[in-house]
């Protein structure tokens, strides 16, 4: 396992410090394996099941956010929409009230002085568990944050094909410069849209429009919606023009700069 893990690491530095160790008979033999390794400064805990695969990063931080709001223990959990009916002998002996039910996932966060006491009085006690917050329910309150319907749990041989869906594609935005002089006898198209009043540099700017600047504000008389405003600063350095261009098309508030002679509009 180590080994697995190191290859991981190398492929994907996480920047986090990792340790592995030997499991046990149990699912709770394993976890307090896991917590003897841990470092004498680590205060809170994370408990998951590696047959979860699709937990997010949101749902981590609401249990972080749980325990830094004074939780003590806090898991995710469910709404359970099945009926359920406690049977005894393949006969009906109870339908229980499905609103005070819920089902509950990984990960789960605990204290870690909470967990581990926990864990050795399971040991010294003989509790036979099926996760870690059946233990420390018997010592503190446990907190319930909103699971995750997507948190699947990877138990049938048909739940494998789970982990062959598509991946998701996650949208990114951010901002970018680019400048370029003119140069042709074409339109300036910006996004698509040809702003017919942009010149080329072999040709004269009017003053107007060389100077003209347009700002929204609150306190100035909105355009029509579809209004097309065309926005120019332009530098001249040498024998080389340089226009940069903004383009609005939507009802916006606009205003004059200071100074201003007029304003270009196509």
């Amino acid at each position: 396992m180590t080994r697995q893990v190191s290859k991981l690491f190398r492929s994907e530095d996480l920047g986090i410090r990792w340790a592995t160790v030997q499991g046990g008979d149990r699912r709770q033999d394993s976890v307090r394996n896991g917590l003897a390794a841990l470092p004498r400064d680590c205060d809170a805990v994370l408990v998951h099941d590696s047959a979860r695969p699709f937990a997010s990063a949101t749902l981590v931080s609401s249990l972080i956010h749980a325990l830094e709001n004074g939780a003590q223990a806090a898991i995710p959990a469910i709404p359970v929409t099945d009926t359920v009916k406690r049977v005894s002998n393949d006969e009906v002996a109870e339908t229980l009230n499905r609103d005070e039910l819920r089902a509950v996932q990984t990960p789960q966060a605990f204290e870690t002085g909470l967990l581990a006491r926990a864990h050795e009085q399971a040991e010294a006690e003989g509790w036979e568990v099926t996760d870690d917050a059946s233990m420390t329910e018997r010592l503190a309150p446990v907190a319930v944050v909103a699971g995750e319907a997507a948190n699947i749990k990877i138990t049938n041989p048909d739940d494998l094909a789970l982990l062959r869906r598509p991946t998701e594609t996650i949208p990114c935005t951010g901002w970018g410069y680019d400048v370029h002089r003119y140069g042709g006898n074409r339109d300036f198209v910006l996004g698509g849209v040809p702003i017919r009043r942009a010149r080329p540099a072999s040709e004269p700017i009017p003053t107007a429009t060389r100077f003209c600047t347009l700002w929204p504000t609150p306190s100035s008389a909105p355009l029509a919606a579809g209004t097309s405003v065309a926005i120019f600063r332009t530098r001249t350095t040498g024998s080389k023009t340089w226009t940069a261009a903004c383009f609005c098309a939507k009802s916006c508030s606009w205003r004059k700069t200071p100074g201003c002679a007029s304003c270009t509009r196509t």
